[in-house]
């Protein structure tokens, strides 16, 4: 009788490092070259890209899909194959998510951690957005957590919607400054639970 053992999943992904004015280009042929999707890191992600440039990590279906890819890019930017092993990746990133302030009268804090009170006086937003996409430490979400900070009389009351709205993040910083309701969408199912 044979037992059958269960794999361990693998997950190849490729990097390079490119000038941040090359980084759509480059997404582009990552694609062409079979990459199932595409995360950029610079010095505003939390994890970071070499100083000055962008690290595009690519994630391929197969390990040998992964390696055709990095024979075909151009040397110069540095193409290596890695393999994430094993699931425990889905909850590494909580490691570096801490307290931190969103905009002015705001912190975001992970349920895994009490603020403190070291960021000043402010409202605390406490969020675990899982693998939706929303921390807000990505530029984007944070200049909109700005503007909705910035225009907090205007919002009071209103009815706010959040297109594509991942952790659901903004919606709730809406509401933290005085948004009557917020409807929030996305066509990740995955969003689901975490919004």
């Amino acid at each position: 009788m044979t037992e059958s053992v269960e794999k361990i999943p693998r997950f190849p992904f490729v990097l390079v490092d490119v000038e941040p004015d090359a980084a759509d280009e480059m997404s582009g042929e990552l694609f062409e070259l079979g990459a199932d999707g595409i995360e950029e890191r610079d010095g505003t992600t939390l994890a970071k890209g070499p100083a000055g440039l962008v690290t595009l990590v690519a994630s391929f279906a197969t390990h040998d899909s992964a390696k055709e890819a990095v024979a075909q890019i151009d040397p110069k930017h540095h193409p290596r194959l890695e393999e994430i092993i094993g699931d425990a990746w889905r909850d590494a990133w909580k490691e570096h998510f801490h307290p931190f302030l969103l905009c002015d009268g705001l912190v975001v804090a992970p349920p895994w951690e009490t603020y403190d009170g070291k960021l000043g006086e402010a409202r605390v937003l406490e969020l675990e957005p899982g693998r939706a996409f929303g921390t807000g430490l990505h530029e984007t979400t944070s200049l909109v957590a700005q503007a909705l900070a910035k225009h907090a009389a205007a919002l009071a009351g209103k009815n706010v919607l959040d297109v594509g709205c991942g952790s659901g993040i903004l919606s709730l910083v809406a509401l933290a400054f005085g948004a009557a309701r917020a409807r929030a969408i996305d066509n990740d199912a995955d969003v689901i639970g975490v919004a």
